[in-house]
């Protein structure tokens, strides 16, 4: 009997949405604020936008070598070092006061990403498949979705108020108003662990844990290449990554320099202070405008004849 089979679709799907409504909630607590914050701490946004990309540019580079790795040691293991890099690099940016230090914070958390991204993801497809093999995907990956989106939001509209209950730290401290949520998102991030450590189980793979850590290291050159080389392969491929990074960078521009921005409009400061609870409403509410736009979507994908449906389940 496998560990999949000692709990039901019910209580996995109720295990894996606490995971990730925990993982984007921390994320979304210092997201509104975070470039204004690096601001507050003399840092230029020429610096920002470099470190934001360094971040950027670490996911592309480990995204495919990290996905062999889960494979090779277990989603569970690297997803406990994904999330605890991810705390290592709130603790960086809380002592953030030099571009050196901010640099070391966003590449840790590029790391994480890296090593997060599609890990627990996989562990419930294998969960889901080794409970039901013919349980439904869609409805169960929407549920998901749609709980990370209203994490997002939450936390985003949480984490905006939060400078505002503590308006009477000092600005130039390591816990000045502003790094008030990079601090709650610390907190947590901490909490995630034994989280994850308790609700996710998995066959454990082969061998030696040791072992299994070598020889997923050492398939990463191989993946990295054959990756490259299956990319260079096709034309159209190629064009689409070009199309992805130009929309990329598009994107990371605006998430790196929108909050600058409007924190000079009128009305966005009060008493010289950034209103960020306007900064919250702003980012948390395109968060949820998503989530209701997935709710919207999820009774379409329901209809008959769609892929899967006849295995629905709960």
């Amino acid at each position: 009997m496998s560990s999949y089979d000692l709990i039901s679709i019910k209580s996995l799907r109720r295990r894996y949405a606490l995971i990730v409504f925990l993982y984007w909630f921390a994320t979304a607590l210092p997201l509104a604020l975070s470039v204004l914050l690096m601001t507050e701490r003399g840092l230029s946004l020429a610096q920002i936008g470099l470190g934001m990309g360094f971040y950027s540019l670490i996911i592309v580079l480990l995204e495919v070598p990290t996905g062999g790795l889960a494979d090779a040691v277990g989603r569970k293991r690297v997803a406990l070092l994904a999330y605890a890099l991810a705390a290592a690099s709130s603790v960086f940016l809380l002592l953030a006061f030099s571009f050196p230090i901010f640099l070391a914070g966003m590449s840790l958390y590029g790391v994480s990403r890296a090593l997060s991204s599609g890990a627990l993801d996989a562990w419930f497809v294998d969960a889901l498949r080794a409970i039901d093999p013919d349980a439904d995907l869609q409805p169960a990956l929407a549920h998901i979705e749609t709980v990370s989106l209203l994490a997002l939001g939450l936390g985003t509209l949480l984490g905006s108020a939060l400078p505002r209950l503590f308006a009477g730290l000092p600005t130039d401290g390591r816990l000045s108003p502003l790094a008030i949520p990079v601090a709650a998102g610390l907190l947590v991030r901490i909490v995630l662990l034994p989280v994850v450590a308790l609700l996710v189980h998995e066959p454990r793979p082969a061998g030696d844990a040791a072992a299994s850590w070598r020889a997923g290291l050492r398939a990463v050159p191989a993946l990295v290449y054959e990756a490259a080389a299956l990319s260079r392969a096709n034309g159209r491929f190629v064009l689409l990554m070009a199309a992805s990074f130009v929309s990329g960078l598009a994107i990371l521009a605006l998430e790196s320099f929108w909050q600058p921005f409007f924190v000079a409009l009128p009305g966005a400061t009060i008493d010289g202070a950034p209103n960020t609870l306007l900064f919250g409403l702003i980012m948390g509410g395109n968060f949820l405008f998503g989530m209701a736009g997935n709710l919207l979507a999820e009774p379409p994908g329901r209809r008959p004849g769609r892929s899967g449906d006849a295995g629905a389940t709960n």
